[in-house]
């Protein structure tokens, strides 16, 4: 096959010369005999790298040597075929395909947030359905999609705050998801440059009505000075999620790459986490 478009991915290239890039979309141009059946030449495709055949988190873009969205031409593992994962794309608009696998991550991480009630130990499965939810560094590729998500999905929040260090990015994001927009959709939305005076973490949580969020999520936990605020903003009962959070403490399967795991790190009221 040959791929068209790529979107960004992590690889230690150095020891484990694998080719890079799981999340791609493109042309099949060679089929073998035992799968001419499903697939043919100049069918497009788009690949699902998280298969996890029996168990194991070899994955396209991480693990083949054979297999990346940054080379233009790759052999499709047996394991992506086995497991249904190579997808019949019909479009030429090939980024689009190329972003369905990160997306599926944030579909994920909404859905994998999880709540409970005091004196009960059952998990309550997604956000709060008209909630109040925050995302932190959220305005880069991976937050303008949860954005739309989030005003989008089926279950809204009625309070969403997200935040950036940048004011270019806060602004190119509120140009595509306007407050008036998501007015429209019953949520209100506020852009927080928290990197102005008087915009730190006691801002956020009063624009929560000083009750804390019920979903909190940070794009990019790579500092406590961004981590941190995602714990401490939590309300009694709430759930956090630290997505892409730091190599050092991801998963590593049995090839010694990283796998990067989007699901919800912490879930416990503010009281057994320590203010910082």
């Amino acid at each position: 096959m040959r791929a068209r478009s790529t979107s960004a991915s992590q690889n230690d290239v150095a020891e484990h010369p694998t080719i890079v890039g799981h999340e791609f979309c493109g042309v099949i141009t060679e089929v073998g005999e035992n799968w001419k059946n499903k697939y043919k030449p100049g069918q497009g495709f788009a690949i699902q790298p998280a298969h996890f055949y029996k168990g194991s988190q070899m994955a396209p873009g991480y693990s083949y040597q054979y297999c990346g969205g940054d080379s233009q031409y790759s052999n499709i593992p047996i394991e992506t075929l086995l497991t249904d994962n190579l997808l019949t794309y019909n479009s030429d608009t090939y980024f689009y395909g190329s972003l369905a696998e990160p997306m599926s991550c944030i579909i994920g991480t909404f859905h994998a947030m999880y709540h409970t009630k005091p004196g009960s130990y059952e998990h309550q499965m997604g956000i709060v359905e008209g909630g109040k939810m925050a995302m932190l560094a959220s305005v880069g590729p991976m937050g303008l999609g949860a954005i739309d998500y989030a005003l989008h999905c089926d279950r809204r929040p009625s309070l969403l705050v997200i935040t950036d260090i940048d004011d270019a990015r806060l602004e190119r994001a509120q140009s595509i998801y306007t407050v008036e927009h998501a007015k429209e959709m019953g949520v209100e939305l506020h852009y927080v440059n928290t990197a102005k005076p008087g915009c730190d973490t006691n801002y956020l949580r009063e624009l929560s009505g000083g009750t804390g969020y019920d979903d909190v999520i940070c794009f990019a936990p790579v500092r406590p000075s961004l981590s941190r605020p995602a714990i401490s903003l939590v309300s009694t009962a709430a759930s956090t999620s630290l997505l892409a959070r730091p190599i050092a403490s991801s998963r590593r399967n049995s090839t010694g790459t990283t796998s990067i795991i989007s699901t919800p790190m912490w879930s416990a009221p503010p009281a057994a986490i320590p203010a910082t």
